[in-house]
Formats: C-alpha cells, sequence, structure tokens
C-alpha cells in the first residue's frame, strides 16, 4: 500500500492506492507505465496459454514448487563440493570431521564462517532476504515481496558457513531460496498481492519439503508457523508446491526412504506415559534454555563492530569444540541424531554432547551467520531424550529402548522452540515413518508446547521478530494490526497554518484543500494544536468572530500519533479523540503528516479482510462547499486500463459496440500524440480509435481478461457471454 505506483498494483487497486489521486491521474500513470514497463513475457505467455485466471495460477504455484526442489538440490550439491574444499574429502560433514587433523577442524569452521561475514559486509547495502523469520515478515505484512538479490548473498554466506562446519541447519538458505524464487515468478507472472503472498508461502513449502522430504509436514509449518491459521484458500496451492519440492528431492536424494533411518520402536506400556510427560517437560526447560542461550550470545558478539569479525569469532568456538574432540558439533547435527536414534552413542556422552551442540549453534547463531536453527534443535532434543530414555530404561528395564526416547525428544523440543505441536507431530511421524509413537509422541509435544509458553511466551521466529520491532502475538488478525505502524499509513500532505492566521483564511483553506483538519504549526514546524472542520463551521456562523478571532484560538489540542505507533493504537486514539483524522509527530512534535479514520479502515480491509474493495474518488458540491467522498464499484466490476486491440483500431467505439457485445463500459480514452504529449477526453460514439490509444473501462474481470487476449493476438473473436453478478446482468 506505500511506495510507488506500479503496473501491476494499478491493475487491481486497492483502497489506499486510490486515495489522495483523481481518477484522471491514476490513467497518466497506468499509461506511462504501461507505455515504460508492459507486461512481463511469462504474463503474456500465460495469459496465451491458459484462458483461466485460477489456471495460470497453479501453473506457477507448479513452477514454484519445481524451483524449490531444484533449489534444495542445487544447495545441497554447491555445500558439499565447498565441504570437499574445507576438509579435503568427500563425505558427510561427521566422517570427515572426524579424519580430520585437530587444525584443519579448528581452522575449517574459523575460515567459513570468517568468509560468510565478508559476504555479508560486502553485500550489507542489500537488506532483508534469509531466514524464517523474514519470511513470515514477508507474508503477513510486507505484500508477499521477498528481497531476492539480498536472499542470495546471505543464502551463499550461509553455504559457506556450513562447508566449514558451522552449526546451523540448511533449511534456512532452501526455504528463503525458494520463497525469493517464488516470489520472482508472481512478480513476473503480473499476480495480485493477495496472490503473490500466496505464492511465496507455497514457495517456502516447497523448499521445507525438498530439505527435509516432508510434504505433509512443509505443508504444516506453513499454515501454523507462517500464515497462523489454517486458510482453506492457501492449503491447495501450499500442498501443491510441497508435494512437487519433496517428489524432486526424493528423486535426487533420498531415494523412497524417510529422512531418518531408524529402528522400528514399540510403546509397550501406558505406564510409560508418566516418563513421556517429563520429557515433554524437560524438553519445555531445555528449549527456554537454548533460546535464553542463544539471545545472551547475540546480545554478547553484538559488541563486535564488523561482521566478519564476529562471524569467525564464532566459527572459531564451534571449531575449538571440535578440535577439543567433539566434532559431533559440526553442521546441522543429522548424522549424530541418526546415530542416536539407533543406540550408537554411549549414554554417558549424551548430556556432553547436548551442552556442546547447544554452544556451538549459539554461537554461531549469536554471532550472525545466517542459517536454520531447525535441525540443530532436533539434535538437541534427541541427546535429551536419549538421556532420558536410557535413565528410564535401567530403573525399569522391559520399558521402551533409548531410540523412542530420543525420537519423542525431538518433536517435544521442536514444539518447545517453535510452538508449533501439530507441526512436529507431523514432522516426526514422516522423518521416521514410525506410527507406533504417535501416543507418547502427542502427549510430550502438547505438554512441551504448553510450558514453554508459559517459561518463553514467544516462539524462536517470534522472538526474531520482536528484536525487529515487530509484534507478533495474537490471531493472524491481530498480529497484522499490531505489525503495521502509523507511518505506514500516513499522508504526508497535510494543511499546515501559523497560529497568528486570520480565522476567514482559514475557512478558505478547508473550502479549497478539501480537508478534515489543519494543523496549527510554529515556525520550527512543531505542532501546536488541531483545528477540524466543525470548529471552523461554527466559527463560520458567528459573525463576532470574523476579522478578530486567529486560528490559535480555535485550536485543539490532541495527543498525536508516533511513526512507530500501531493500527491498533491509532485505532483507540481516534475513537477516544472523535475525529476524522490525527497528527502523526516525532519526539519533538515536529509534524509529520496525518492518518485519516478513512486510511485506517482501508488498510485493515486490504490488509485483514483482504477484499481490495475497488474505490473511485469523486466530488460534489454542498452548502459547506466541495465534499470528497469514495465510491465503492459494484461488486464483481474492476476499473482497469486497456491498451486498445489491434482489432479495433480505426473502428468507432459504436462499432466496436463493446459496451453491447462485451459488457464493457468505456469511460475515458487516454491518446499519446506525436509531440508527446498526452490527451484524455470522454468517450464519444463516433470517436475512432487509434493505435496506442489506453482505454479506461469499467467492466467484469471475465470480460477485461478477453480483451486482453484480443489485445495480444490482434485478431476478433467471438464476445464471452455476458457476465452475471449478484442476480443481474452488468451494464
Amino acid at each position: 500500500m506505500l511506495g510507488a505506483v506500479s503496473a501491476r498494483e494499478l491493475q487491481s487497486r486497492s483502497p489506499e492506492q486510490v486515495q489522495g489521486a483523481e481518477l484522471s491521474e491514476s490513467v497518466r500513470l497506468r499509461a506511462m507505465e504501461l507505455e515504460r514497463h508492459p507486461p512481463p513475457l511469462l504474463h503474456r505467455l500465460l495469459v496465451r496459454l491458459f484462458s483461466g485466471e485460477d489456471t495460470r495460477f497453479l501453473i506457477v504455484v507448479a513452477i514454484a514448487g519445481v524451483l524449490g526442489g531444484a533449489g534444495a538440490i542445487v544447495l545441497r550439491f554447491a555445500m558439499e563440493w565447498l565441504q570437499a574444499l574445507a576438509f579435503g574429502a568427500h563425505g558427510d560433514v561427521l566422517t570427515v570431521g572426524e579424519q580430520a587433523g585437530r587444525w584443519r577442524r579448528l581452522l575449517a569452521p574459523l575460515g567459513g564462517c570468517a568468509l560468510a561475514g565478508l559476504v555479508l559486509w560486502l553485500t550489507a547495502r542489500w537488506r532483508g532476504g534469509g531466514g524464517v523469520a523474514t519470511l513470515l515478515e514477508a507474508v503477513s505484512i510486507r505484500h508477499g515481496e521477498v528481497h531476492g538479490l539480498a536472499t542470495i548473498f546471505k543464502s551463499s554466506a550461509s553455504v559457506l558457513a556450513m562447508a566449514g562446519g558451522a552449526s546451523v541447519g540448511r533449511e534456512g538458505p532452501i526455504i528463503a531460496l525458494s520463497a525469493a524464487g517464488a516470489c520472482w515468478l508472481g512478480r513476473h507472472a503480473w499476480l495480485s498481492e493477495e496472490r503473490l503472498r500466496v505464492l511465496v508461502a507455497a514457495g517456502a513449502a516447497a523448499g521445507f519439503a525438498a530439505a527435509y522430504n516432508t510434504p505433509v509436514a512443509a505443508t504444516l509449518f506453513v499454515l501454523e508457523v507462517i500464515i497462523g491459521a489454517f486458510a482453506i484458500e492457501v492449503l491447495g496451492p501450499v500442498a501443491l508446491a510441497a508435494v512437487i519440492g519433496a517428489v524432486l528431492a526424493r528423486w535426487s536424494l533420498f531415494g523412497g526412504s524417510p529422512l531418518y533411518d531408524v529402528p522400528v520402536f514399540e510403546f509397550r506400556s501406558a505406564w510409560e506415559l508418566p516418563a513421556y510427560a517429563v520429557l515433554g517437560l524437560a524438553a519445555a526447560a531445555a528449549g527456554s534454555i537454548f533460546l535464553e542461550v542463544l539471545r545472551a550470545a547475540e546480545r554478547t558478539l553484538a559488541r563486535l563492530q564488523h561482521v566478519a569479525l564476529r562471524t569467525a569469532l564464532g566459527g572459531a568456538a564451534v571449531g575449538a569444540l571440535a578440535a577439543a574432540g567433539l566434532p559431533q558439533v559440526y553442521g546441522n547435527g543429522y548424522e549424530v541424531t541418526s546415530q542416536v536414534l539407533n543406540g550408537q552413542v554411549a549414554a554417558s556422552v549424551l548430556g556432553l554432547l547436548f551442552l556442546a551442540k547447544l554452544a556451538a549453534t549459539s554461537a554461531t547463531v549469536g554471532s550472525g551467520v545466517p542459517g536454520g536453527v531447525f535441525t540443530p534443535t532436533l539434535l538437541l532434543g534427541a541427546t535429551l531424550g536419549g538421556a532420558l530414555g536410557h535413565g528410564v530404561h535401567t530403573l525399569f528395564p522391559g520399558s521402551g529402548e533409548a531410540g523412542a526416547y530420543a525420537l519423542v525428544g525431538m518433536g517435544a523440543m521442536l514444539s518447545a522452540t517453535t510452538h508449533a505441536p501439530v507441526l512436529s507431530v507431523v514432522f516426526i511421524l514422516e522423518v521416521s515413518q514410525d506410527y507406533a509413537i504417535l501416543m507418547p509422541l502427542l502427549l510430550a509435544c502438547s505438554l512441551g508446547t504448553l510450558a514453554a509458553r508459559r517459561l518463553r511466551p514467544k516462539s524462536v521466529y517470534a522472538e526474531e521478530l520482536e528484536r525487529r520491532g515487530i509484534a507478533w502475538e495474537g490471531t493472524p488478525e491481530q498480529r497484522v494490526l499490531t505489525a503495521i505502524h502509523a507511518r505506514d499509513i500516513m499522508r504526508t500532505q497535510v494543511s499546515r497554518v501559523p497560529p497568528d492566521r486570520p480565522v476567514h483564511e482559514l475557512i478558505e483553506t478547508f473550502i479549497e484543500e478539501h480537508v478534515h483538519a489543519v494543523y496549527v504549526c510554529d515556525e520550527q514546524g512543531r505542532l501546536l494544536s488541531v483545528v477540524d472542520f466543525e470548529a471552523a463551521k461554527a466559527a463560520l456562523g458567528a459573525p463576532e468572530l470574523q476579522g478578530v478571532a486567529v486560528v490559535a484560538d480555535l485550536g485543539r489540542e490532541v495527543e498525536p500519533l508516533r511513526p512507530e505507533d500501531s493500527l491498533v493504537t491509532a485505532s483507540e486514539r481516534l475513537w477516544r479523540a472523535d475525529m476524522e483524522e490525527l497528527p502523526v509527530c516525532d519526539a519533538q512534535r515536529v509534524l509529520l503528516g496525518a492518518v485519516t479514520r478513512r486510511d485506517l479502515l482501508a488498510a485493515i480491509d486490504s490488509e485483514l479482510l483482504r477484499r481490495n474493495v475497488m474505490l473511485a474518488k469523486v466530488h460534489w458540491r454542498d452548502d459547506a462547499g466541495t465534499v470528497t467522498d469514495y465510491f465503492e464499484l459494484p461488486a464483481g466490476l474492476r476499473l482497469e486500463q486497456l491498451a486498445v486491440p489491434q482489432a479495433l483500431v480505426g473502428k468507432t467505439l459504436a462499432q466496436a459496440a463493446l459496451g453491447r457485445q462485451w459488457g464493457v463500459n468505456v469511460l475515458a480514452i487516454v491518446r499519446h500524440r506525436a509531440d508527446g504529449s498526452t490527451e484524455r477526453f470522454a468517450p464519444r460514439a463516433a470517436d475512432r480509435l487509434a493505435s496506442g490509444d489506453v482505454l479506461v473501462v469499467l467492466a467484469s474481470a471475465e470480460a477485461i481478461e478477453q480483451l486482453r487476449q484480443l489485445e495480444e493476438s490482434g485478431t476478433a473473436s467471438t464476445p464471452p457471454a455476458r457476465a452475471v453478478d449478484a442476480g443481474r446482468e452488468n451494464p
């Protein structure tokens, strides 16, 4: 809703984009934008091949799934190749780490993380990209926009660090790249903002599914963690992309096997349920400790100014642990987790591995190395559950194997850090394909989530967003309202008047500028008071005030909004003040702009209700002068600008019969002259259409799409059936 007007935005205008702009200005911008930036090739190709808009969207979703799966494959092979260079041998990171000498164990992660920091330092100007938290922000409150170049740079830094053995997961860069690729596709397919959000979420699901070979868990990851609600309109596209991403990864990386090769476990007795309940509570405590150590490492290492120095120090910590005889801290922990599940790690070592992996991951992530914590968390849960399982099996020899407790511990630890119990349960079932532990898994994950929320109300991703100043709590609707700020919707063009201006001049300001309020400011631009339209009308009806009163006498002191105030705060202040708009000021009370009630409702409509109601700005005159309001277009109709199809060039509007045959109302014609100027005029039946003309039309989406196809084909075709909406024919 902010920023420059693009062709795609003007194609499906939302209320906040229309506000403050005349219809003729919108047409001019649209014509200029189309002339400079014609529809992308992908959009034109999709329109030519597929007639239905929904079909085209599903095709784009499928392509996003392919990109997500392919990106995971490329990233994994690139990391393995670089890892062979770092350690001088091919194989998984645990094997090559165990075979490496002490100095190589130390220097490999130090060098990889230092190179990662250097990449981050060199590309610091490209902000954004990377991480699940960034994806949460993009899908929910940033209109689905993911910065592709920044994502590539951060993912490259992550690959360099992981190749050296940094203790982070591959899922971070894989998901980020998949989402960025989906965003690029959506922009070139000219998707609406709402569908772009869904496509980016679907791309993330494809990356997650390709990383773990878990299409169902990937779908739940998007619905439960990223979106925060099980929306039906999102489920289909996300599931489609996840399945495609998983199929590609399974074909090239996993074969038909699950992610973890574990023995078959058996839930032997209901008497074991108390032990699994204890495991869930222990995971909640361990998860809280893990997040606290993670944040403490970030605060400590943040004192180092240069990012490359910070990341090198984080890599040195990992290398020191590996050189001390614990190469198990290398990488995301997948290989060690598999060993724990299969009972190949001694009980006396599990506690030490938990502490070492916690320290290595905290040092790596805390130093600023981009990457995921999802897979390292699984190792922490496996060691915690394995240690508890060995203790239970020692006290009660007839109980289940320690590996079963390790598998349940993975889910419990995951749910404790992500606060997503459904995702955790399904993920563990998918990566192990062992459904015998479903009952204890449900118990441990549920208790782990409940206890973790008491100990630490925010998840690992919500905490990261909070450090960026984004509140992430409550329902998805509440999160949107608290995440959008006054600075995002305020109007900067407001009427400022000095305190000594006569009242009669103030009345003229209201009539000429069509505003609801004027702001009394001193010479430094600081807000003194507000005069609303009602106060001005009262002064107009009091002749004794004319010529003697100044605007300072009519001013009303109000509590201004701050730029960082949320929509919730703005709504409450507007209600208490009982005004149509409120000023937005900085800490020194310098006036920056204003938030109107209409802007607030439009933001809620677009961001929360996702309706994007079509509005047109209209003026009329009454006793108070010229009044400005917004007219909502009839349901099912769209206001569009279209280039005249070649098949209609040379015909008059009467001969084209757009209204009679197509159900299209032509409201205006924009014509570009040879001298570079632009003419805009209301159409008449005798006006002859010329090549390059742009038509402003009001029509159904179906009719507009048919006209677009006619424009691209250049030949006449059979008009579509007249669109019917709400039981009546559209005009």
